[in-house]
């Protein structure tokens, strides 16, 4: 959250006291508040980042077939999905505070049993996997992975590279 954003919203909840007469002393209500917004933010976030290196991946390859093309949800907060040759990285929000990545292939029903098993053996790539928002002393709040803190970036560069290696065809 930017300085701006918050002096603004401080602004506001103390207009808004003045007005109703009441003041609001439940530290939970704006911790929710808080954690919306910035799930919603970081989502748009890695939607930014995303596209920015698609967008390099795609420029740099010396033909159109098989670019990565990224759609945002339909009816959704902030969704989005990178998509070729039938394979779908989703991120989505699951609740305030917790984005879930999701891999689906849409031609699986053209795979056997074998290679579809064989495939999630050998990329473990097909199960859930949840980014954490844990809020630190301050009402700081960091994005984690299986209890990590991590950089974006670093976030982008493997998701992609796991997304074209899987998605090659």
């Amino acid at each position: 959250m930017n300085q701006l954003e918050w002096i603004k919203e401080l602004v506001e909840a103390e207009d808004q006291s003045i007005e109703s007469g009441v003041i609001n002393l439940d530290p939970s209500y704006n911790q929710k508040r808080i954690l919306v917004q910035e799930t919603l933010n970081f989502l748009a976030l890695l939607k930014e980042k995303f596209t920015d290196a698609i967008s390099m991946y795609n420029d740099l390859k010396s033909s159109p077939v098989g670019n990565i093309k990224i759609y945002t949800i339909a009816q959704t907060h902030g969704d989005f999905m990178l998509f070729r040759n039938g394979y779908k990285m989703l991120f989505s929000l699951l609740e305030p505070g917790s984005i879930c990545i999701r891999f689906n292939f849409i031609g699986s029903q053209m795979l056997s049993t074998s290679q579809i098993s064989e495939s999630k053996l050998n990329s473990k790539i097909l199960d859930d996997q949840l980014i954490i928002a844990k809020i630190k002393v301050f009402n700081e709040l960091v994005w984690t992975y299986k209890d990590q803190e991590f950089k974006i970036d670093y976030l982008i560069k493997y998701y992609l590279n796991v997304f074209t290696r899987e998605s090659l065809n």
